[in-house]
């Protein structure tokens, strides 16, 4: 299944390209990810005659995306094709196609100035809403709580955490 993933928030670079295949290399999640990735960004260059920006190497590994997924569809097992500019013509899989390990469950809410998050059922600490933020790609936990405070209904999400690696919370 296509994990479509956007390059901006906000109008600002998200460097998810970088952050997913930090953890790739660094978990070692392909059989030679040093030369895939180099493969990846010759197929990138080629296609849109720029290169990935390289001021985003020191960044932090994404490990997970959290998706609404109102049916469920995202199960252990799903082959994850990891993708940019989904659904157009410029569509490009920037990365291998990674079995996904798990799928958890995530609710949010974001009431009278109040954010909590449990996952499948569990009330996260402060402490672990930012090292979510941190694995899901963000910066910072504000920055992660605004993203998400975004997309909520009467403040709350309902939503699924898609694991490529071995992490769960």
């Amino acid at each position: 299944m296509t994990l479509g993933f956007t390059q901006t928030i906000n109008k600002k670079p998200n460097y998810f390209i970088q952050r997913i295949w930090r953890g790739i290399t660094d978990l070692e999640l392909c059989e030679r990810p040093d030369y895939e990735l180099r493969q990846y960004k010759h197929k990138h260059a080629h296609q849109f005659l720029k290169l990935w920006d390289h001021s985003a190497d020191n960044i932090l590994a994404k490990l997970h995306t959290i998706r609404q997924d109102p049916e469920r569809r995202w199960k252990a097992g799903n082959d994850i094709h990891f993708a940019i500019n989904n659904r157009s013509a410029n569509r490009f899989q920037f990365a291998p196609i990674i079995p996904c390990k798990s799928v958890q469950r995530v609710f949010m809410t974001h009431l009278d100035g109040s954010f909590e998050v449990t996952i499948d059922n569990n009330f996260l600490t402060p402490q672990e809403i930012l090292k979510l933020a941190l694995n899901d790609g963000f910066d910072h936990v504000d920055s992660f709580i605004d993203y998400f405070t975004a997309q909520m209904k009467d403040g709350q999400l309902s939503a699924s955490i898609i694991h490529w690696t071995d992490l769960k919370y």
